[in-house]
């Protein structure tokens, strides 16, 4: 999954609640198909500022907190992001073995 965003207006310019709301729109579409945030094996992030990193990663910490080995993950300052606000995107690999 690329490039998924938060663009709320309810959420501008808040990495937590932003954040959270991305993984929760991942773990959605991974339920389509039969498969959670912990068949994620990696994810990359991209930050409209590196100081948000604290607030975005307690939440990224807390998104993965019942899967038995975190993704390996990778926090890119990116300057600027598409829309006013948005402070992170994020995509990421899931392997989803075929039943």
């Amino acid at each position: 999954m690329s490039g998924i965003l938060c663009v709320d207006d309810d959420a501008r310019d808040n990495i937590e609640v932003q954040t959270r709301r991305i993984f929760d729109r991942i773990a959605r579409a991974l339920a389509k198909h039969g498969a959670s945030l912990s068949d994620i094996v990696k994810t990359t992030s991209y930050l409209a500022d590196l100081a948000d990193y604290e607030g975005f990663n307690r939440v990224r910490v807390e998104a993965f907190k019942d899967c038995q080995e975190p993704p390996a993950s990778t926090a890119v300052g990116a300057g600027s992001l598409l829309g006013s606000g948005t402070r992170v995107e994020i995509e990421a690999v899931a392997f989803v073995p075929s039943h």
